[in-house]
């Protein structure tokens, strides 16, 4: 954590205190002007490419240098989430010098930070190389490097851990994790993710305008099967796109997303739908089953009556997203709020409403805006369910369920893995025994 103390100065002011033992890969110090920076690069003149991490903080109207170390955020309107914001992916402190004499292209191809380990070498699709950082202020990292490699088959990466050649392997499907528990020296790890996968639909093409036949498509699938069958009941069934890791904020008497094949048989009836392909597109090895869900589901939606094929590609966006029609997707909960795993994944600021679906009703984008920008929990939590009854109708989308994420992992490796796909490999959560 880089900073030591924060308090709030007022209802919309926010100060905090930086540590001062703050070095980035290249020697130089992070101080209260790389933060102004990072937050004024998404914030002032945005470019299209920082939209969806400006997103995160753009209830913030100003970042003002204190002092060195010191460093205020205003924001215009009461923010209840301003301190977990500012944990998001999107708020990670970026060099000021650095950038600025190198520009952004070169920054992303040598990137610095002020993390337990320094960028080495990248070559796309094959591995990630970096080296340890012996000036972090977590204390002297555990391992002299680390390596991602890239091996896209299951077996693949099986055969790696029990050799040795890996010390963590990911996405381990439920099939294969007595398998790998069988084997000496290596043992699975399991962690729910705060993430679901969802389906989304293109409400704007041609085929799937008519919320109907969306909704008919959401009732027809079997979830439960898909829990049972696919994960052997370990993912975890939705009440509505909401995490439970919500609390306060959390409905748990809402609904789990029914699976009823007459109603949605009837509506595919009574929609506009001609019989016309529906075009289910996946990636290969796009997150664990991801691949199995979408031929089930497909299955599922020729029961009701509904002309579905399953299309597997390299990038589902390659001929442009004008001509998807369904695909698959990650949910994940960025601020344990709905802000985070709602509003900033469906809302007015993000690629889906750019690309995928227009509100009918305008209350939705209103009810997101102003819940984010107020103290009163109890409007917050009538806001959220009311955008949900109306996501719901309008079926822009559907949560399919939670997944249980398993590692792979040497038994001489202390690690624990986290709810998202973040390797945590600080010092504290990264020790080898022996």
């Amino acid at each position: 954590m880089v900073a030591e103390a924060w308090e709030r100065i007022d209802d919309l002011t926010l100060e905090m205190t930086l540590r001062d033992d703050l070095v980035f890969h290249n020697g130089d110090p992070m101080t209260a002007e790389d933060v102004k920076f990072t937050f004024d690069r998404m914030l002032i003149d945005t470019p299209e490419a920082m939209e969806e991490p400006k997103a995160y903080v753009d209830t913030i109207t100003e970042v003002e240098v204190v002092d060195e170390h010191t460093v205020r955020f205003i924001t215009a309107e009461p923010d209840p989430l301003l301190e977990i914001r500012l944990t998001s992916w999107a708020t990670w402190i970026i060099p000021k010098a650095y950038v600025e004499e190198v520009g952004d292209d070169q920054f992303a191809l040598s990137p610095i930070g002020t993390g337990p380990y320094s960028f080495v070498e990248l070559r796309p699709d094959e591995i990630l190389t970096l080296t340890a950082n012996d000036d972090y202020f977590g204390g002297q990292p555990t391992a002299a490097g680390v390596e991602f490699r890239v091996i896209p088959e299951t077996a693949g990466r099986v055969a790696a851990l029990v050799s040795g050649e890996a010390h963590i392997i990911t996405n381990i499907a439920p099939d294969q994790v007595s398998t790998l528990q069988g084997q000496d020296n290596v043992e699975v790890r399991s962690v729910p993710l705060a993430n679901c996968h969802v389906i989304r639909y293109n409400t704007r093409h041609p085929v799937l305008q008519d919320k109907r036949l969306r909704q008919a498509l959401n009732l027809g699938i079997n979830r439960e099967l898909l829990v049972e069958a696919l994960w052997g009941g370990q993912a975890v069934l939705m009440r509505g796109l909401q995490f439970p890791e919500y609390g306060a904020m959390y409905n748990p008497d809402r609904p789990i997303t029914p699976f009823d094949p007459e109603l949605a048989a009837q509506l595919v009836e009574e929609s506009d739908y001609n019989g016309e392909v529906v075009e289910f597109r996946t990636q290969a090895a796009y997150y664990t089953l991801g691949s199995e869900a979408a031929q089930a589901i497909v299955q599922m939606w020729q029961e009701i009556g509904v002309n579905a094929e399953v299309l597997v590609l390299d990038n589902v966006y390659s001929d442009g997203v004008e001509n998807i029609m369904v695909t698959n997707w990650s949910n994940s909960s960025f601020t344990a709020d709905p802000d985070g795993g709602f509003w900033l994944r469906w809302g007015a600021p993000t690629g889906t409403q750019r690309d995928f679906w227009t509100p009918e009703d305008p209350r939705f984008n209103e009810l997101g805006e102003a819940a984010r920008k107020t103290l009163d929990m109890e409007f917050r939590y009538d806001a959220y369910q009311e955008m949900l009854d109306i996501w719901e109708d309008e079926a822009p989308g559907t949560p399919l369920y939670i997944p249980v994420e398993n590692y792979g992992v040497r038994t001489d490796v202390d690690w624990l893995p986290y709810s998202f796909y973040y390797m945590d490999l600080r010092p504290d959560n990264l020790k080898f025994e022996g």
